[in-house]
């Protein structure tokens, strides 16, 4: 199970490569799952009502990781615990990575400072 965060998304509906394709496979394999944050940040940069309407239409189609206010939580504690603002770790990369470790997802990330809180099992290494 992928949850990719908002970089690969972004690569993704830009059609960069390899981005495009290793996402269009993991999502034709039912291999990718999504919090709401991820979504809210791409809607957040959305242009047009078609880039909104599509953006919904990929978020309710995917499977969601419960992310409830306790997410949000214990997304605090963490931000604290591993110093991340400090690090340049915002709230919602605490969010994705709290929902990410409760459920055993793999992270797909671009954003070095994420991938810098993760263990190396935590994250998903695409073969391009």
């Amino acid at each position: 199970m992928i949850l990719a965060d908002t970089s690969v998304w972004i690569d993704y509906l830009r059609g960069k490569s390899p981005y495009r394709k290793i996402l269009r496979h993991q999502l034709e394999i039912g291999n990718v799952v999504t919090i709401g944050a991820i979504f809210a940040e791409l809607l957040q940069g959305a242009k047009t009502q078609k880039e909104v309407d599509g953006l919904l239409a990929f978020y309710n189609a995917l499977p969601t990781l419960d992310a409830g206010n306790a997410v949000w939580l214990d997304a605090g504690v963490a931000a604290f615990s591993e110093q991340a603002l400090q690090r340049g770790v915002g709230l919602v990369d605490l969010a994705i990575v709290t929902a990410a470790r409760r459920s055993g997802a793999k992270i797909w990330s671009r954003d070095k400072k994420l991938l810098g809180l993760l263990k190396q099992e935590e994250k998903f290494h695409a073969k391009k």
